[in-house]
């Protein structure tokens, strides 16, 4: 039997570790989330109402959110490799003063426009998106469900989110501002999900 041809997707922002908690810049480390706002994460289940898997990147921080949601769903989830958070480089772990210390320059940028900003050591924004948005529009491609959800990390949430809303990178801020918790529903083309790639604007109106 042929799959569905539309998929209905919701972004979650998964719960915030304690690097997040007090502002550290928080990537590629494996951290703990902060109980009390794991447990709010819960009351997402109220917002999705029709999911039937909840997809998650391989952290704790994601798993995690995902398990608490899809426990209080009584459905699935499931890891997509690939949907990690930004990797931060030399700037993991470091707070707002020490960025603006050893790095004001660069700072700046990150606020203004981050799509113009090499971190050091750490990922562009763009191989970020296009690792994050590839892998997820795969997993979705595959699935058998048409009502996804998936639980990302701030930045890799606000990158998807850019690719949702047709809008480029130096925006993501405003979109990841967008963000409370859940955003959705999105509709995608499964068949053009196949074939995403960076740039690629797979959703429909």
């Amino acid at each position: 039997m042929a799959k569905p041809s539309e998929i209905h997707l919701h972004v979650i922002r998964a719960a915030p570790t304690e690097w997040d908690a007090v502002g550290r810049c928080c990537g590629g480390s494996e951290l703990p989330c902060v109980e009390s706002a794991l447990l709010d994460r819960a009351n997402a289940a109220d917002l999705l109402p029709a999911a039937k898997v909840i997809l998650h990147g391989d952290e704790d921080a994601s798993r995690r959110t995902a398990q608490i949601i899809a426990s209080r769903m009584h459905i699935k989830s499931r890891s997509v490799a690939g949907t990690e958070e930004f990797r931060y480089g030399l700037w993991e772990g470091m707070q707002i003063e020490q960025l603006e210390e050893r790095y004001p320059t660069a700072l700046a940028q990150w606020n203004d426009d981050p799509s113009s900003v090499i971190v050091p050591q750490g990922e562009l924004l763009a191989e970020a998106q296009a690792r994050i948005v590839s892998s997820l529009a795969q997993a979705c491609a595959k699935a058998k469900e048409t009502e996804i959800a998936v639980v990302l990390r701030p930045i890799a949430a606000a990158l998807t989110l850019c690719w949702l809303n047709a809008q480029p990178i130096s925006q993501l801020w405003e979109q990841a501002k967008s963000l409370d918790i859940v955003a959705g529903p999105f509709t995608l083309d499964r068949a053009a999900l196949r074939n995403v790639r960076t740039h690629s604007w797979a959703h429909s109106a």
